[in-house]
């Protein structure tokens, strides 16, 4: 796994292993609690980082969801 958890923000990220694109504002813990709960985590790659709304950030990782990535949905 990556250690350089230095971004600024929230962050869009991608688990290649389960197709999985997320968002966060603290990566490191994200990926702890990920990987707790039986996730592979290795591989993780920032899709996107620096935004400073979380809004923004979601709108990113509702589009990838649009384009077929996995992940936590919405509904509302």
């Amino acid at each position: 796994m990556r250690v350089n958890f230095k971004t600024s923000g929230y962050v869009v990220y991608y688990l290649p292993e389960h197709n999985y694109i997320g968002m966060t504002n603290n990566l490191q813990k994200r990926l702890w609690t990920h990987n707790y709960a039986g996730k592979i985590v290795e591989g993780w790659e920032v899709v996107a980082d620096g935004f400073d709304c979380p809004m923004k950030a979601h709108q990113m990782e509702h589009t990838l969801h649009m384009m077929g990535y996995e992940g936590f949905q919405y509904i509302g």
